[in-house]
């Protein structure tokens, strides 16, 4: 979900999501109608949003879980699994994320997971307080790797990628 500020930036990392990984899916706005695709399309069984909130657990846990649950005939655990079918991250600055989060109440009943040890951030061409504090598509790389073991490389490249360009071409 992404904030409608974040769209004209040049800096957009959640456009380079989308190249890399065909099926996702950016929605943009602020309130919940401007999402009522994505809210068709995900409920809390099947939906985690990564979002640090007082609700949300670290995602390192819920990886811990999933390994114990592929080899369980038990159904209660396996329906755990079922809510890494959609992730979900909410797009722009720290601000305009809060803002998302305020807005659509809809996420709060969602499975959230926040990073508790997140890798150090590559995406330095955007102003950041703190070293931990992602790019969306950081926070998805990350995401992929914890939950599913899905290699992050690619995303990894196609930031490293856009730093390069943005480097060589915002020089003076």
């Amino acid at each position: 979900m992404q904030h409608p500020k974040e769209t004209g930036h040049s800096k957009n990392t959640a456009k380079l999501i989308g190249l890399v990984i065909p099926n996702a899916t950016i929605y943009v706005g602020h309130l919940p109608a401007d999402f009522d695709n994505a809210q068709k399309h995900t409920n809390a069984l099947n939906t985690t949003l990564i979002y640090p909130s007082a609700l949300s657990t670290p995602i390192e846990s819920a990886s811990t879980i999933l390994k114990h649950v592929e080899g369980s005939k038990d159904k209660a655990l396996k329906a755990l699994t079922l809510a890494h079918e959609h992730l979900i991250l909410l797009d722009g600055s720290w601000r305009q994320a809060y803002a998302l989060w305020q807005s659509n109440p809809w996420l709060h009943g969602l499975q959230a997971h926040h990073f508790d040890t997140p890798p150090n951030r590559q995406y330095d061409i955007r102003r950041s307080k703190k070293n931990h504090q992602l790019s969306t598509l950081e926070a998805l790389a990350y995401s992929l790797d914890v939950l599913y073991k899905i290699d992050p490389r690619p995303l990894q490249n196609a930031l490293a990628g856009l730093k390069s360009h943005w480097l060589t071409y915002s020089k003076p």
